[in-house]
């Protein structure tokens, strides 16, 4: 008698042990887990290079750009933040995080701004309300 296929496993692949395709069930199995992990972290240290390239070329497609299109972003925002203007050291690229769209490219600094204020416009203008109130040392 065949395993019945677990629910939360992925439908349209063959499921073999357990109910779960080959993937999940050794992902389930602790010692594939662990040699994995350790395999995982070797391979990393013997491929800096390979490493930085593949996250950054991953971190990109997971937005829906490339490199040539990630450079057209930048030049398009004349090289700067989106919002503060500034030229920054690393690029944060922005995203809806309902749907997933890119919106821009920022620095770190305002990618954090927004992310704290979970993209809540009403809490941004009362951020600005407040440094209005108190007085602010940007004069930008």
């Amino acid at each position: 008698m065949r395993p019945k296929r677990n629910p939360e496993c992925h439908p349209n692949r063959k499921h073999e042990a357990r109910g779960l395709c080959r993937p999940c069930y050794l992902v389930s199995r602790p010692e594939y887990r662990e040699w994995h992990r350790e395999y995982v972290k070797k391979w990393r240290a013997d491929n800096p290079d390979k490493t930085a390239c593949h996250l950054k070329t991953y971190r990109l497609s997971r937005r829906g750009l490339t490199k040539d299109g990630l450079e057209e972003r930048k030049s398009a925002q004349g090289g700067v933040c989106a919002i503060c203007g500034m030229v920054p050291k690393r690029w944060c690229i922005d995203h809806n995080h309902l749907d997933g769209r890119t919106r821009g490219l920022l620095c770190d600094h305002c990618n954090l701004v927004l992310g704290h204020a979970k993209d809540n416009v009403k809490v941004l203008e009362r951020a600005i309300v407040y440094l209005e109130y108190w007085g602010s040392h940007a004069t930008g």
